[in-house]
């Protein structure tokens, strides 16, 4: 499962678009991952500008 660094997300929403799965949820302006739509295809990762996935 892919895991978020809150204190490293900048709130851009690219890995919600790339995720194919729905797992990605805005919560107060920060990127979390749905831990039971998550399917840890890690498509995210590679959305991430500031490497704020792994």
């Amino acid at each position: 499962m892919a895991k978020i660094d809150i204190d490293t997300c900048i709130g851009c929403r690219k890995c919600i678009s790339a995720c194919p799965f729905g797992a990605i949820e805005m919560v107060n302006g920060k990127a979390h991952i749905i831990a039971d739509k998550c399917r840890g295809c890690m498509v995210c990762t590679s959305s991430c500008p500031v490497q704020a996935i792994s």
